[in-house]
């Protein structure tokens, strides 16, 4: 629960509501009614409402895209682009990195678990690769987010080298539900 506007009388709130990975922006009429995006609903979004929830800061960001940074009114339309980290976002392309993907399966217990795969660059399928698997699984934790990471600079290295690295979030983590 991010607030609540007594003059729109509307309830803001960030939620996992297109998949476990991606964290959005949304409103709702307090006296209910259809819910709102306010951001895109791929990707990690985190907001900063101004006092009278009549303007927010957005930062949003995904997997394989750094943060961008745009001032909002209360009905998430883009008032002023305030970063769009240019300069990094043509070095991320001008490096050629590859992608992170996303996967999910079901395991013998009939539970779905998200995770996400980087693959050296010229991969091949032919091949075995040594694997890197990047897991915690304590109470609440997420590794599987649709978000760029601190830890992205150190994957792709480790991806250059020849590795392939695979995070697996585990029943207990964020996003899914009480079970």
């Amino acid at each position: 629960f991010l607030g609540y506007s007594p003059k729109s009388k509307q309830l803001f709130f960030s939620a996992n509501i297109s998949a476990p990975i991606n964290t959005g922006i949304y409103s709702v009429p307090l006296a209910g009614g259809k819910q709102k995006a306010l951001s895109p609903e791929i990707g990690s979004a985190r907001a900063a409402f101004s006092k009278t929830f009549d303007y927010f800061i957005l930062y949003h960001n995904t997997a394989n895209k750094p943060v961008e940074v745009s001032l909002r009114n209360s009905d998430g339309k883009v008032l002023r682009t305030l970063e769009e980290n240019v300069e990094l976002n043509q070095k991320l392309e001008s490096l050629s990195l590859p992608q992170v993907e996303f996967f999910d399966f079901t395991t013998s217990e009939e539970v779905n678990l998200n995770g996400w795969m980087i693959k050296p660059k010229n991969f091949d399928s032919k091949k075995k690769y040594p694997v890197l698997m990047f897991v915690y699984g304590g109470p609440g934790s997420q590794t599987v987010t649709n978000a760029f990471s601190g830890n992205y600079w150190w994957h792709q290295l480790l991806a250059q080298k020849g590795y392939i690295i695979v995070s697996v979030d585990n029943r207990g983590t964020g996003a899914r539900g009480k079970a």
